[in-house]
């Protein structure tokens, strides 16, 4: 658990880890989940969207 802050805004956030260790080496990731708005930034507005394909007959 730790702080977050984008552009002016902070938040508490809880990051998933994983570690590997392999002899002297360790490899890991993490991983958080946020929603935008609590940060300040605008959700993302997608034009319309069109599909193209093979016309079924």
């Amino acid at each position: 658990m730790g702080k977050l802050t984008v552009d002016g805004f902070t938040k508490l956030v809880t990051w998933e880890a994983t570690v590997k260790l392999n002899d002297n080496t360790s490899m890991g990731s993490a991983t958080m989940r946020c929603d935008m708005v609590n940060l300040g930034i605008e959700k993302p507005v997608a034009g319309q969207v069109v599909l193209v394909g093979e016309a079924n007959d």
